[in-house]
């Protein structure tokens, strides 16, 4: 479906069946919040919580992220705290999560960035400024890409912007909505263009879901897949199994 520089032939093609890729995500996330329950977003109005958490959450479990971050604030109250600590000190609060020195480095270099942006460790008005023009901002700070600029945006402001993860560039790609190796922002721009309007929150959360329990990287499960009928992927692997049932020679 799409060329292989991630965008489609003449701008826009048809998806599975013939469809708009826009009506194809739609029925997409509309199947998934069947499947799993929509999801509703309650902003936590803390985008510098954010940032740090995502940074933390790196290689690195959920459970085991938030201990991360726990620790961090039990030994620095405020981040200005933790801006003003040695990088050691960071690294020893966070060694429980792995690749401590490194996310130290990380975090350090993001609460210095802006203290000298703003004159202070905050993050800006937020709330304020279009997606787009706040995505920009976010992504100049260090560390900050165009996934951790969207969750920032999503998970602290309440933005209606969607950020792509690795189960969500497999499901786009598996649909046919994104050529392999689409560059990040690329298909950041590309997808969430495609996201129903309000629908950014329950999309991103319910795509991780089934990508971690239906559309697994290994042995997928498309016979059980709720978008199968949408995904180019899955069509293919669901007609060689049918055929491989129907030989006489596996009987």
């Amino acid at each position: 479906m799409c060329g292989s520089d991630g965008t489609f032939p003449g701008g826009e093609t048809a998806a599975p069946g013939h469809q708009h890729p826009e009506e194809v995500m739609r029925r997409v996330v509309e199947n998934l919040d069947g499947e799993y329950g929509p999801k509703h977003n309650t902003p936590n109005g803390k985008p510098i919580d954010t940032a740090v958490a995502i940074i933390l959450s790196q290689q690195n479990s959920a459970v085991s992220g938030k201990a991360c971050f726990d620790e961090l604030k039990r030994r620095f109250p405020t981040w200005n705290d933790v801006r003003r600590a040695p990088v050691d000190a960071i690294e020893d609060a966070i060694r429980t999560g792995g690749l401590a020195r490194l996310k130290a480095k990380r975090i350090h270099a993001l609460l210095e960035a802006l203290a000298e942006r703003h004159g202070a460790v905050e993050i800006g008005e937020l709330p304020d400024r279009q997606p787009e023009s706040a995505i920009a901002e976010l992504v100049r700070l260090p560390g900050v890409g165009p996934k951790t600029a969207r969750c920032i945006l999503l998970f602290a402001v309440g933005a209606d912007v969607f950020p792509m993860d690795v189960h969500i560039f497999r499901i786009a790609e598996r649909i046919g909505l994104l050529a392999p190796k689409t560059p990040d922002e690329r298909a950041h721009r590309i997808v969430g263009a495609l996201i129903p309007e309000g629908r950014a929150y329950s999309a991103h959360v319910n795509m991780i879901a089934h990508g971690r329990t239906v559309c697994r990287p290994a042995a997928p499960r498309c016979d059980a897949c709720c978008i199968a009928e949408y995904c180019e992927f899955a069509q293919r692997r669901l007609d060689a199994m049918d055929r491989r049932q129907s030989d006489p020679r596996f009987a």
